[in-house]
């Protein structure tokens, strides 16, 4: 009789375990938006062009642990790889023209993001827009970062400049153009938003100080004191949050556009009304002009504290160690800007499956030893046509807004592209394009919308540059940016140390 009712009970047991649902792991997401800035239009295609070859190219360098060459050098370098210019229709003369102003504007444009550009004769800056601040809300137990897009000619909307809304979203920012992308954050007692860029190629967490911050330009001879300050940002230090720390540990942090000195600090991040106590973060009181003049505040890494210069868990790894998250997951869905709909999303502590095909979904190894996020791609073909090419492993950077390959392999992807030339400045392709080219990952080809493969218009408007370009700077390695990242469900996990990608729904 006992023995029957142990049985009874042990199986009642069994059963309500197995019928109850399983508590879903909490994540903290935050809107992508996107903000197209109206003076960005003002610089030449190529030329803008020409300003995200240089980045591309930089943080390569910087990814392989090579000397980052000049801009001079790139341009001498990219100059010898389209000796056959003359395909549409520009003349020697003018050709020559074209790229000596060229030099001028690619030697002094080298910013991550962007949002100012100089040249010889003309200076264009962009402010930031004032957004008021909201009081932090309780977050339910997944909540999620969604995109929207401001076009030029149209004001914020209250729903868009809200760090948290009540159902626990906050909006994250396209750069305008697919080139960058940024969250508005809260840090500080009393809390403050910064405008943070979120960059999976980098592990650091920065802001800029209120005290007494300084802009330099980087020359070959070091950094060089403009005598200006750090432009219209908002500020942080000791004077605006009571709960800010500062200590005499120096800090400093290279990208390819540039670098950021300061001290470390530590104060408290708001995530959507969770309160992260004592982030270890840079206080930046020195900045390359190519920060000063952008329109963020700071940047957020969200590689592996492995590469962090300031050897301190990153702030999705201090979320997972205080117990908001269970893993220390970062994922990426990014708009586009030519959808005309903001529905991009970072999340943290996993992945948003209302986002993307279940079905879809590959996990592959990180196979960086020194913390970016790089895997093996197994196959790449051109309107389901493999192509031979010469790949090791593949970098997946946010922070990057092209796609740079070794010259031979940019060579054959064009040559399978109707209608592609090669010119001085690089690849060119018609900007109504049809083509697709997918990249394999896990078995799985994930497709490159045709209007991806084109970055900018040039004029006449039929042909476009390309969002490919070819560099020998690492041997067999590639580096896909946002030109590709856009179109897929991009997932890191620091804990697993693996990379996840799926198609977006």
């Amino acid at each position: 009789m006992h023995f029957t009712t142990l049985s009874i009970f042990l199986a009642f047991c069994l059963y309500v375990t197995t019928a109850l649902p399983v508590r879903r792991a909490r994540t903290i997401s935050f809107p992508l938006k996107q903000v197209r800035h109206p003076d960005r239009d003002l610089l030449s295609p190529r030329d803008l062009h020409a300003h995200h070859c240089l980045n591309a190219e930089k943080r390569m360098a910087r990814f392989i642990g090579v000397p980052t060459p000049s801009d001079e050098e790139l341009i001498a370098k990219r100059s010898t790889l389209h000796k056959r210019f003359n395909h549409i229709g520009v003349d020697k003369k003018e050709h020559d023209r074209r790229a000596a102003t060229t030099i001028t504007i690619e030697t002094t444009i080298t910013s991550t993001v962007e949002t100012l550009f100089t040249t010889s004769t003309t200076t264009i800056r962009v402010l930031p827009t004032a957004a008021p601040s909201s009081p932090a809300v309780s977050l339910p137990a997944t909540f999620t970062l969604q995109s929207s897009q401001s076009l030029a000619t149209s004001a914020p909307s209250a729903e868009a400049t809200n760090i948290a809304s009540q159902d626990g979203t906050a909006p994250l920012r396209n750069f305008g153009g697919d080139v960058g992308y940024f969250a508005i954050l809260q840090m500080g007692t009393p809390p403050r938003d910064f405008k943070v860029v979120m960059d999976s190629g980098s592990s650091d967490f920065w802001l800029m100080s209120e005290s007494n911050c300084r802009e330099f330009v980087d020359t070959d001879n070091g950094p060089v004191n403009t005598g200006k300050g750090c432009g219209n940002h908002t500020f942080t230090g000791t004077k605006s949050s009571s709960t800010l720390k500062t200590t005499n540990e120096p800090f400093e942090v290279t990208y390819g556009s540039g670098h950021v000195i300061g001290k470390q600090a530590k104060d408290d991040l708001i995530l959507a009304g969770h309160d992260v106590k004592g982030i270890t973060f840079g206080l930046g009181d020195r900045l390359a002009d190519k920060f000063t003049e952008d329109v963020f505040d700071g940047l957020m890494g969200t590689a592996t504290s492995r590469l962090s210069d300031l050897k301190v868990p990153t702030p999705v790894e201090s979320l997972k160690d205080q117990g908001f998250v269970t893993q220390a997951i970062t994922s990426y869905k990014m708009s586009r800007e030519k959808d005309g709909v903001d529905d991009g999303s970072i999340t943290f502590g996993g992945l948003d499956s209302e986002l993307f095909a279940q079905e879809t979904l590959v996990t592959i190894p990180n196979v960086s030893d020194v913390g970016f996020w790089e895997g093996a791609m197994e196959e790449m073909t051109v309107d389901g046509k493999p192509l031979d090419i010469d790949t090791t492993s593949t970098i997946l950077d946010t922070g990057s807004t092209l796609m740079l390959v070794p010259p031979a392999d940019a060579k054959k992807i064009h040559a399978a592209i109707p209608g592609a030339q090669s010119t001085a400045d690089g690849f060119v392709l018609p900007c109504d394009t049809k083509t697709v080219v997918s990249f394999q990952f896990g078995g799985k080809a994930f497709k490159v919308d045709p209007r991806d493969l084109t970055f900018n218009t040039l004029p006449g408007g039929k042909m476009c540059t390309s969002s490919v370009i070819g560099n020998d700077i690492a041997d067999g390695k590639w580096l896909l940016g946002d030109a590709f990242l856009k179109n897929v469900y991009f997932s890191h996990n620091v804990d697993t140390n693996e990379i996840s990608l799926a198609e977006l729904k």
